[in-house]
Parts: C-alpha cells; structure tokens; sequence
C-alpha cells in the first residue's frame, strides 16, 4: 500500500505567519475539514476571507457558502479577493448546504470550500415542523459531514467550518462550546478558537481588534498553541508587525542598538514599518526571505 500522500502534507496558508507557525505545519492541509469558532465578531469571517485570499493567489478555486446571507461583495473586493473567481452560494436550509457541497466535490475543480456558519444551518424539518432545534441540527451535520469526509480526503480538498459559541449552563457553572454537536469537533483535524482580547486604536478612533488564536486540536502538530494577531476594519489580517517580528526573529533584520541592519543600510524601526507598508516590492523580497527559513 502507498502511504506517500500521508508522509507530504500540502498546506494553504491563513494569511497570519503568526497562525502559520502555531499550526506547526506552515498552513491549513488540504483533504481535512478545519473548524474555526469563536465569539461573534472575533475575526472569523475575516480569517477565513484572508484564506481565500490566499488561496487565490495560487490559484485555487474557492467557494464560499454564506448560510448567514450577509456577505458584504464590495468589502470583499477592499481586502483584495477577485470576486469574479470566488463561487459565492446562499443555501435556503440545512439540506441545500451539502447538496452544494456534495456537487462541488464531485466536480472536483475546486479546491476550498468554506461554510459560514454550521451555527446558522436550519434543516428543512426545523422550518416545516420546529422538531428538536437542538437534536434536529447536529444529525444532520453529523450524518452530512460523515458522507462527505471520504471524498474531501480524496480529492484533496480543504473543507472550512465557520462556527458560532454558545453558552452550556449546568448546575453549579456555564461554559462556552461551538455548535453543531459532537461531529464537527470529532470530524475535524484542526480546531482553532478566536478570542477578541482588545481593541486597536488611533488616537481616540477604535479602528481594528487584538485577537488571541488558539489551536485546541492538531492530529497534524502540536495543540494547545496560541498567538496573537491583529485586525484592522475594512483591511483584514494587519500582517506588518508579524513580518517585521519573524524578520528580527530571523535576523533578516539585525538589531544594532536601536536600529536595524538590513542590506548593509540601517534603519529605524518606523522606517521599516512605513518601508513594508508602502512599498510592495521590499514587503514581497522580505516575505521571500522568511519563507526561505520554512
């Protein structure tokens, strides 16, 4: 039996080298299904944006299933997504989902599909007859999602769910768990938890969000990392300070007393902040050469 496609693990990268290096294997792996959840307004909808992102920009084809009906295409194009190769599907319920899901693997031209949200997916009998709400969601999350496993491994595709917390309350405390009942957490390789821990401000303005990344499961890594990325409104994943850290990390810039060493010229740190984040040229030549060090 030929194990080579188990040894080689084909990555996507989040579009955070914060998240990239917590995941321990540079990306999200493609042929696995990837759960991230968090609180509402955590960044979930932004990270899995800068995905596709990311994926376009080697050529992968997307689809984006909006369960939540609230996609927002002008923002989309402001974090720089190409909408005219972006599959952009708004399911009526649960059952329509999957049979999107179902014949896009089978097409198998497209390379990641994201689901946003699980905790937004009404089957049909919930809407015609109100049975179970709670019972009624997780069997058909479950029983879809065992279907489609097989076939998101076979033909290698990345398979995104975009999940929602709720608050369990028992007797004596509460705790926050994701949607979807057991199947999403037992069905996924990766489960990776956002928390808003802080707001970004210019001068008195709040214009982004401090967000903590947790790995709670990786049967491909290590769990139980964490980082911090930021998030600025209206831009996405504020990758800058990530690249000038890896690059100090790296000694790609070399600390000499206050300033930095870069190609025989020093600079101050604001200088280099201000160099990446105006000149598209410098900030691509400093990404090569982090990820030279991979």
């Amino acid at each position: 039996m030929n194990f080579d496609h188990l040894r080689k693990i084909e990555c996507l990268s989040t579009g955070s080298l914060n998240i990239d290096n917590i995941l321990g294997i540079g990306g999200l792996p493609y042929g696995r299904i990837i759960e991230i959840f968090g609180q509402e307004s955590s960044g979930k909808t932004t990270l899995s944006l800068s995905i596709i992102k990311e994926a376009q920009k080697v050529g992968d084809i997307c689809a984006y299933i909006d369960v939540e009906h609230c996609i927002d295409v002008n923002y989309l194009e402001n974090l720089g997504i190409n909408i005219s190769k972006l599959l952009i599907f708004q399911p009526n319920n649960g059952e329509n989902v999957f049979e999107i899901c179902f014949k896009l693997i089978n097409t198998k031209l497209v390379n990641v599909i994201i689901i946003d949200s699980i905790a937004a997916i009404v089957s049909q009998n919930e809407i015609i007859s109100q049975d179970n709400l709670i019972g009624c969601h997780a069997r058909l999350i479950s029983k879809s999602l065992k279907k489609i496993i097989p076939n998101i491994r076979k033909n290698n595709i990345l398979f995104i769910l975009i999940n929602q917390v709720r608050v369990k309350i028992s007797n004596f405390f509460s705790k926050e768990i994701s949607t979807g009942g057991n199947s999403v957490k037992f069905y996924s390789s990766i489960r990776i938890e956002l928390k808003r821990i802080g707001f970004l401000k210019s001068k008195n303005n709040i214009i982004g969000q401090e967000i903590k990344v947790l790995i709670l499961k990786n049967k491909l890594s290590k769990p139980y990392r964490e980082t911090k990325i930021q998030l600025i409104f209206g831009y996405g994943i504020y990758k800058i300070n990530e690249i000038f850290n890896f690059s100090i990390k790296l000694k790609i810039f070399e600390k000499k007393k206050n300033k930095f060493l870069f190609n025989q010229k020093l600079y101050e740190k604001n200088e280099l902040i201000k160099k990446m984040s105006f000149e598209k040229k410098f900030l691509k030549n400093i990404e090569i050469l982090i990820k030279k060090y991979d």
